[in-house]
């Protein structure tokens, strides 16, 4: 994010990710212009801050795994589980909307 300053950074990193760190610097970049496909005005990608961070001798920051395995199959089931719902209620609902309109087509409808 452009908003966020060097201290606000460094906070950030101890506070959440409980680093130790030396010495924050930081770039704010411009994005990119160009031309939109097929149209004849340009767009602009957002703006971003590139930060480089110094950490103290010694120590190696690896990223935390913010999506282990076992938390994704179960998100995967239950989002399978919905999905299965979902599809069972809209073919329910076309059976009651078209009961009386037997032979013909469901994208046949008013």
């Amino acid at each position: 994010m452009t908003r966020m300053t060097e201290w606000d950074i460094q906070n950030y990193l101890e506070k959440i990710y409980k680093v130790p760190v030396v010495e924050v610097k930081s770039v704010a970049k411009c994005g990119r212009l160009k031309k939109a496909p097929g149209k004849q005005y340009l767009i602009k990608d957002e703006d971003y801050r590139l930060a480089f961070v110094k950490l103290p001798s010694g120590m190696k920051f690896t990223f935390p795994d913010l999506y282990p395995e076992d938390k994704m199959e179960k998100r995967l089931t239950e989002e399978e589980k919905a999905i299965e719902e979902a599809k069972n209620f809209a073919k329910k609902e076309d059976r009651i909307r078209n009961r009386n309109r037997r032979g013909l087509p469901n994208w046949f409808s008013i």
